[in-house]
């Protein structure tokens, strides 16, 4: 956090209001989240703060991105654009999640063209993605427990669990390619028995869906959630990472199932004051 004495400073010499950033603050906790959760690329969930310098300077430190509109998706891109078209294509493909489960026509269309991987919860998406953007891949959300969250998802998205294979196997069917699952166990979450719950749901989908003769997913996103440390009845980040290292050990061994998670004010609220 920045001193109150550089704050006073600064509203001094720029006046107020003033919303400062602290880029060092911003890359020592992604490399805390890179600690703590060495298996779990950080995708930052661009809607937490959506500023320019903020996502460049996650860029720069090797971030992925986890973008919710097509004004999200362009902030990020913006970094990339002058790449050769190969070398983005690929960074874009394995760098973005496009993570809102409903997406208007428009932005499928938008999308289409740089193969994106985005997010479907229900059996309407499915046909909407199969007509306006057959080129993305598929990640199917689950409706998972949001207990003790201070800003509870599970009422707006995610598919019912008994539901799920269903949704797969129907995006299958319509000429799509599910790659995996992905969950958030809701914003500011304290609760770390919610992760628990979550991904051993996710490993039973996984499972029903390899019996029913789907065995192509090699993706879990386990979304966000991780609380910041507003105040010291928040847990050290470590312990949620260790419960998490557990649990992704005991029922997502295999090293081909790649593991990602979307931290959004985790990265960014110690890191930013607004005067």
């Amino acid at each position: 956090m920045i001193a109150a004495a550089r704050l006073q400073k600064l509203t001094r010499q720029h006046g107020t209001p003033l919303f400062v950033i602290d880029h060092e603050q911003l890359r020592r906790n992604y490399a805390q989240f890179k600690r703590w959760l060495p298996r779990v690329p950080a995708y930052y969930a661009v809607k937490a703060n959506a500023h320019p310098a903020i996502v460049r300077t996650l860029y720069r430190a090797g971030a992925s991105f986890d973008v919710a509109s097509w004004p999200e998706f362009q902030i990020v891109y913006a970094n990339v654009k002058g790449l050769p078209a190969k070398k983005r294509q690929d960074w874009i493909w394995d760098k973005i999640i496009y993570a809102n489960p409903i997406k208007d026509v428009a932005t499928l269309q938008r999308l289409d063209p740089y193969k994106p991987l985005v997010t479907f919860d229900n059996a309407e998406e499915i046909r909407k993605i199969a007509k306006h953007g057959p080129r993305a891949g598929l990640c199917l959300r689950l409706k998972v427990a949001n207990t003790g969250a201070m800003v509870e998802l599970s009422s707006k998205f995610g598919a019912n669990p008994g539901q799920a294979v269903d949704l797969i196997l129907a995006a299958r069917d319509a000429g799509l390619t599910v790659e995996g699952l992905s969950f958030h166990v809701g914003s500011q979450t304290t609760n770390f028995q919610n992760y628990v719950q979550a991904i051993q749901m996710a490993a039973d989908v996984y499972q029903e869906a390899r019996a029913r003769g789907y065995d192509t997913m090699n993706l879990l996103d386990i979304g966000g959630g991780f609380p910041a440390p507003y105040d010291a009845n928040v847990r050290p980040f470590r312990e949620l990472g260790k419960v998490i290292n557990q649990e992704i050990e005991r029922h997502f061994p295999d090293p081909r199932i790649e593991i990602l998670a979307e931290p959004g004010r985790f990265l960014v609220a110690t890191a930013c004051t607004l005067v």
